[in-house]
């Protein structure tokens, strides 16, 4: 009976190497086959090789879209990356809370909540939105160790920087121009570092997606700012009213001026005439001077003689009366 199970032992054995042999066959698959990846259609890869990347150029040690056929882990390791059409948005808001924070409202403390100093001494508060492309895919996953961090460091340093250069009110309009004046000095500081310390990426825009004093002083701001506007309402009143006024001045004295020509202009229309008249008389007296002066004395007594009611002419032992009613 110990004979016959002998046979049996044996062939349970070789069932079991047999059947070892294909686990470990499939295994062997499993694991020669476990580099092959797939490239997402946004992303683009970067196939390592004992940890360094395959291909001579960089053109060829980034891989394109789809399938790439690698050595299994440890040997290749594929490391994915966006690709350059792919738009990535990050948020800075290191200096940043949001009003309803709660906390203490006597003191702001930096190390809990962030601010930025304007440059006229004040402070505020700000939220911005970055969106980048990657455009160096190696120099964005294996020279740097954290991009994203990378890009809000560098962000939050050019708006510190600019923002202490800008007064207060110049610095709240920002939310309302994206990508002028202070948004786009920001997006062209960080750059410029960016660029310097070889992060691979392309800042496309820069936007402060909120903006205000801290939740501490928001109050005293908004008292502030209703004064200002007050101000600023009276003197457009004011402004309003100076223009009516010089415009009423401006008026008058046009019509003064014309007033004053007209009279210039009758009055030299005037002299010209008279002097039209006078050389006509003196020449008429060159001709002929006892008739001129006759004539001229027979015209003053006449206009005499029509302003006066009598005249009366005395001489020795007798009166004599000339001319009657006066006019």
């Amino acid at each position: 009976m110990s004979d016959g199970r002998i046979p049996v032992v044996f062939e349970a054995l070789g069932a079991g190497l047999k059947m070892f042999r294909w686990v470990v066959l499939a295994l062997l698959a499993l694991f020669l086959f476990s580099g092959v990846q797939t490239i997402q259609q946004d992303q683009v890869g970067i196939l390592l090789r004992l940890g360094k990347p395959t291909g001579i150029s960089p053109g060829q040690q980034v891989k394109s879209p789809g399938l790439v056929l690698a050595a299994p882990y440890p040997i290749d390791r594929l490391v994915v990356a966006p690709g350059p059409k792919k738009a990535i948005t990050v948020a800075v808001d290191e200096a940043w809370a949001p009003l309803d924070a709660g906390g203490d409202f006597n003191t702001i403390d930096p190390l809990e909540e962030g601010y930025f100093l304007t440059g006229d001494r004040n402070v505020l508060q700000a939220k911005l939105v970055v969106r980048y492309n990657v455009t160096d895919p190696l120099a964005f996953r294996l020279l740097t160790a954290d991009p994203e961090a990378m890009i809000a460091a560098s962000v939050q340093t050019a708006a510190s920087q600019l923002i202490a250069e800008t007064p207060i009110e110049q610095a709240r309009r920002a939310q309302q121009t994206a990508g002028e004046g202070l948004a786009n000095g920001v997006l062209q500081r960080a750059q410029q570092r960016l660029d310097a310390i070889g992060v691979g990426v392309t800042l496309t825009s820069v936007s402060f997606d909120e903006l205000h004093p801290p939740r501490h002083v928001s109050d005293a701001f908004n008292e502030v700012r209703r004064a200002e506007t007050e101000i600023s309402t009276r003197q457009r009143i004011a402004q309003a009213a100076a223009n009516r006024m010089v415009s009423q001045a401006q008026a008058e004295k046009n019509r003064i001026i014309k007033e004053a020509e007209g009279e210039k202009a009758g009055k030299i229309a005037a002299a010209e005439s008279e002097r039209r008249q006078f050389e006509k008389l003196y020449q008429s007296y060159r001709e002929s001077p006892k008739s001129v002066w006759r004539s001229m004395y027979v015209g003053t007594v006449e206009k005499a003689v029509s302003r006066v009611g009598k005249i009366v002419f005395a001489e020795p032992g007798s009166r004599v009366l000339l001319s009657g009613d006066a006019k």
